[in-house]
C-alpha cells in the first residue's frame, strides 16, 4: 500500500504530490513541533507502584492521544448496522 502511495504521488511528474504540498497546512510550526518532541522525550523506570499520569504539554490544535487513543471512525466492530455477509 505504502509503494502504491509513493506510485500515486509521483506520477504524472509529480503532480499529486506538488497539489498535497500546496494545499495542506502543518498543524505545528518546526518550532512548536520541536518543543513539544523536547517535553515528552524522558526517561521513565517503573518501580513498582502506581503508574503516573501523563502529562503531555498542551498544543491548541494537536492531541496526539487523541489519535492514537481512539478508535477507528467508520470501520470496525460494531458500525454501520449489521455485517453484510
Amino acid at each position: 500500500a505504502l509503494a502504491l502511495t509513493a506510485v500515486d504521488l509521483l506520477w504524472d511528474g509529480g503532480a499529486l504530490a506538488r497539489e498535497v504540498l500546496r494545499s495542506s497546512k502543518p498543524r505545528m510550526t518546526k518550532e512548536e513541533y520541536l518543543k513539544f518532541q523536547r517535553a515528552v522525550h524522558r526517561r521513565e523506570a517503573f518501580d513498582g507502584g502506581a503508574p503516573s499520569p501523563l502529562s503531555f504539554p498542551p498544543h491548541p490544535t494537536h492531541d496526539p492521544l487523541t489519535f492514537i487513543l481512539s478508535p477507528p471512525r467508520g470501520r470496525g466492530q460494531g458500525e454501520g448496522g449489521e455485517e453484510k455477509r
